[in-house]
């Protein structure tokens, strides 16, 4: 990381931080005596002019901040999200598969992201009730049935294409640099499916 890139994330840490403070209803004062430093320390840590991790912790914890949103992992997350640009698990899946050669695997794959995003659509666009639904040629329960019979054949029919892609499954692999990205996203999901179960 340059210098440049290390004082630019400084300064964001600082304006986070300040942002973090003045929600909470600290003062720099107050928050100084509460972490046991001085001022001044806080003053050059929000300005981007010091770096002192210890105090950015002690901090976070005061604020009651996360930890995500002041380092800006919120923010990479926010960029990457399905509004703007593929999300990180679109991004991995067509990592996995891109060179892999397999026949119909790619399609197969993009079907089942565009049903799982439909189902998420259709749903969110009936909320209001000034959007028409005429747009919607199938019943919603009907929709929804189909929808999931769709994806709970997915798994057997990913089987099926790989059963015959034969030893081209070995260039199934994201490369070693997505690794962690791939480990928080894997974790992020499973975290959400057993909060809902």
């Amino acid at each position: 990381m340059s210098n440049d890139s290390k004082d630019e994330l400084t300064l964001r840490i600082g304006e986070k931080l300040t942002a973090a403070r003045i929600e909470s209803g600290y003062t720099q004062s107050c928050a100084a005596r509460a972490v046991g430093t001085s001022q001044s320390c806080i003053s050059a840590v929000e300005h981007g002019k010091k770096q002192n991790v210890n105090i950015i912790i002690a901090l976070i914890k005061l604020y009651g901040a996360s930890y995500e949103d002041v380092f800006g992992l919120v923010k990479v997350r926010e960029k990457n999200s399905a509004l703007g640009c593929p999300d990180e698990g679109s991004e991995l899946l067509r990592e996995l598969i891109k060179d892999s050669g397999i026949k119909g695997l790619e399609t197969q794959t993009d079907m089942a992201v565009k049903i799982c995003t439909y189902m998420l659509l259709r749903k969110l666009y009936s909320e209001n009730p000034h959007n028409s639904h005429k747009l919607f040629e199938l019943d919603t329960e009907e929709t929804m049935e189909r929808c999931v019979k769709y994806l709970s054949a997915q798994p057997k029919d990913l089987d099926r294409i790989l059963g015959m892609a034969g030893k081209k499954v070995n260039r199934l692999e994201v490369s070693v640099e997505k690794n962690p990205e791939l480990r928080a996203f894997i974790k992020e999901c499973e975290h959400i499916l057993l909060a809902c179960t």
